[in-house]
């Protein structure tokens, strides 16, 4: 890929969420937490819960989000995507947002703790990992090849059950263990999903979005 347009349509090779891991459900009132440290990951999450769309355009909307979070922000420990899980487990953290995969990832590798995941009542946002071959890549053929060998559903079947995460091949669904393909942390049900949606390019309205996170990551 260069700078053109991105094609309608990508391969799609995993699935996930954005949830929170909660080292005990009951200590979740004190909201001790560690975020995203991407642009807006934290304005987008605190639009869905004051009821707003992911992909607002409202600037209203975004400087209420904002309150919110700088209302909040002396209870972040820190906004940061991978330090987390080190905090949690070491119980410096009661609250953490985060990637479903890792979450679940965290939780299968600590049983003897109590951690839990949660998807936010109000919904969460929606990830899908794709594949794609750059306009100069050498040796097409050999792109292809790969892309055509990840997509079998053998196989993605088994990088399901390796990395902990969904699948959106539904034959590699159907190849999966019972216990798997029952598993809502993974696949949520639709219920969950219905309350769930995918995060837009913000495209010319991004420097409002800057802005407020600007604001709130340095006052």
């Amino acid at each position: 890929l260069d700078e053109d347009p991105l094609p309608q349509r990508l391969p799609a090779v995993l699935d996930g969420q954005v949830v929170v891991a909660l080292p005990d459900p009951a200590l979740a009132e004190r909201f001790t937490t560690s975020s995203e440290g991407s642009l807006s990951s934290e304005q987008l999450e605190t639009l869905k819960s004051l009821g707003y769309s992911y992909n607002s355009t409202d600037e209203s909307q975004i400087e209420q989000a904002y309150e919110k979070l700088r209302e909040l922000k002396p209870h972040i420990a820190a906004f940061d995507t991978d330090a987390w899980g080190n905090q949690i487990l070491a119980g410096d953290l009661l609250l953490s947002m985060c990637y479903s995969s890792d979450s679940i990832r965290i939780i299968k590798e600590n049983p003897s703790l109590s951690l839990k995941y949660a998807i936010p009542r109000s919904g969460s946002s929606l990830w899908t990992d794709t594949m794609a071959i750059p306009k100069t890549a050498p040796n097409l053929n050999a792109a292809y090849a790969w892309l055509n060998f990840n997509l079998q559903p053998a196989l993605s079947a088994q990088i399901s059950q390796r990395l902990s995460v969904a699948t959106p091949n539904r034959v590699a669904f159907a190849q999966l263990p019972p216990d798997i393909r029952q598993n809502s942390n993974l696949f949520p049900p639709q219920s969950v999903l219905e309350k769930c949606d995918r995060i837009a390019p913000l495209e010319k309205f991004e420097p409002v979005y800057e802005r407020y996170w600007t604001q709130l990551t340095s006052g």
